[in-house]
């Protein structure tokens, strides 16, 4: 073998092990997280739009709301479909002075704090913001 077909298999190679990676935190996530499948947020100015996609388990719009409550989020406009047990969410709100980051942090950490709590797995090394607050997990 020459040096350029053996580069071009450690290329291969090299790609094939990327993709196993990605494949591999995917399922991680949903191990971990089987009840939150996406969370976006999108902020321009002090709007924010929020679309949270996850099972249909558990009442994950009241849990959505009880999220935003607790960031002191206005609620601008929100919507909620479900197909085949999955829940798709969209919600505008304002939340003045919040980055992308720490919407989606608090709304991730909250959202899956009640699983964690269900399943008597805790979270560590989250920051919620804004209140801060002791939720007990019984």
């Amino acid at each position: 073998m020459d040096k350029a077909s053996l580069l071009v298999d450690a290329v291969c190679y090299i790609n094939e092990l990327k993709d196993r990676v990605e494949e591999l935190e995917t399922k991680l996530q949903e191990k971990y997280h089987p009840k939150l499948k996406k969370v976006e947020v999108k902020i321009v100015g002090e709007d924010a739009m929020l679309i949270v996609q996850s099972w249909n388990m558990d009442w994950p719009s009241a849990k959505l709301m009880d999220a935003l409550r607790e960031m002191e989020a206005k609620v601008h406009h929100a919507s909620m479909s479900c197909v085949n047990d999955v829940m798709l969410q969209d919600v505008i709100i304002r939340i003045p002075g919040a980055t992308e980051d720490e919407v989606k942090s608090h709304l991730v950490a909250r959202l899956t704090h009640d699983l964690h709590c269900l399943e008597g797995i805790y979270v560590f090394g989250i920051v919620i913001f804004y209140q801060q607050k002791t939720l007990a997990c019984n």
